[in-house]
């Protein structure tokens, strides 16, 4: 609202933010869905700003919110489309394959970076599915979180 009201926007590259990070992969996936729900609401009420002056405000809010709020759907909507190109058949296979991999990889092994992608972005489309459906509530538990030591 700051910036729709007029404001200007300040960008200082030594500005550093700390937050304390959560010590469980499925709380910090519950999380991400609370978090993607509040990201489409906002796209609704904001989606304004986008397209608004200065261009770069808009597309700086474009590239790094909304194309990765929407990557779980674009690799659907690519999967989909892939089924539809024969020679894209093997690569195909080789994704689904990838992905049980990974699902029996986080069973005996600590999740890493790859994971932690996968799983986020499975947060964000299940998320999405609770946007479109509709929040019935907004409590929720704050995460448990490894307090930082410094």
């Amino acid at each position: 609202r700051v910036f729709d009201q007029g404001y200007n926007i300040v960008f200082n590259e030594l500005a550093l933010g700390f937050e304390d990070v959560s010590t469980s992969l499925k709380e910090e996936f519950n999380r991400k869905i609370r978090i993607s729900i509040g990201n489409f609401q906002n796209l609704c009420r904001f989606w304004k700003l986008a397209m608004q002056k200065p261009f770069p405000f808009g597309s700086v809010f474009l590239f790094h919110k909304i194309l990765r709020w929407l990557t779980p759907h674009l690799f659907i909507l690519s999967s989909l489309l892939i089924l539809y190109t024969p020679i894209a058949l093997p690569y195909t296979l080789l994704v689904l394959v990838v992905a049980i991999c990974q699902i029996i990889w986080v069973r005996f092994f600590p999740p890493g970076p790859f994971t932690y992608f996968c799983t986020m972005n499975l947060a964000l489309f299940i998320g999405f599915i609770r946007f479109l459906r509709g929040v019935n509530s907004s409590v929720w538990q704050p995460t448990k979180r490894k307090q930082n030591e410094s």
